[in-house]
């Protein structure tokens, strides 16, 4: 009895000396790992701002991006641009920089302001090429654009159907030059590049995985017998 007293009072000072490590920057933000898993965000938020004033002089990134995400969870997505905007700015931590750019893309896209989310995007992936997942964001938020830009084309023609062919055609004309001028779109040719290279792996892989099970299907038609 005396052991086992002995064995649990020896435990017991083991973890109150792992959680004395703990500095209280860490301790919040795992306190707010725990609400945001539970989908509490705004608890989440108020650990991970409280995280981040126990850091006075330091740099504090893990705990400002996750208080961006637990933002943009709530829905708040002007405050988590101004978030994500800061801290990609602000970090030396070049993989830190590149998901802040990536979900200040994903805030200025719910607000539908697709030029800056293209912007953001690009400079996701100028830091982080190889992030499929900016990739399609990227191609996504550039095809929402000229869709617009199309759209936006198409009411212009159709207002001017009841003036005279002179008038329209001065004004197509100058309206089409007010769109190659101020709001064509490129896309980055490097990026469209990496896009397409996941794109083909994407259908490398479906094709060698229905090669494989036509092999299995042709392997076991072979061990049957045909009589």
């Amino acid at each position: 009895m005396k052991d086992f007293i002995k064995i649990v009072i020896f435990y017991l000072i083991n973890i109150s000396i792992v959680l004395g490590q703990i500095s209280p920057y860490k301790r919040k933000i795992n306190e707010g790992n725990e609400y945001f898993d539970k989908k509490r965000y705004e608890e989440a938020s108020n650990m991970y701002r409280e995280a981040i004033s126990k850091r006075k002089d330091k740099p504090a990134d893990e705990a400002q991006y996750n208080y961006g995400n637990s933002i943009y969870k709530l829905n708040n997505f002007d405050k988590a641009i101004s978030i994500f905007e800061n801290l990609a700015q602000s970090t030396e931590d070049k993989k830190i920089r590149s998901r802040a750019f990536h979900n200040l893309g994903n805030s200025y896209y719910q607000r539908k302001d697709y030029r800056n989310a293209l912007e953001a995007y690009r400079n996701a992936l100028i830091l982080n090429p190889e992030d499929a997942e900016t990739q399609y964001n990227y191609a996504r938020t550039y095809s929402m654009i000229m869709t617009g830009q199309n759209q936006n084309n198409n009411n212009n023609n159709s207002q001017n159907t009841n003036e005279s062919k002179e008038e329209n055609r001065k004004q197509n004309t100058s309206t089409n030059e007010g769109n190659n001028s101020d709001n064509k779109i490129e896309m980055d040719e490097k990026i469209l590049e990496n896009i397409l290279k996941y794109i083909e792996s994407k259908d490398q892989s479906i094709q060698e995985k229905v090669r494989n099970k036509e092999k299995k299907k042709n392997k076991t038609g072979k061990n049957e017998k045909d009589w």
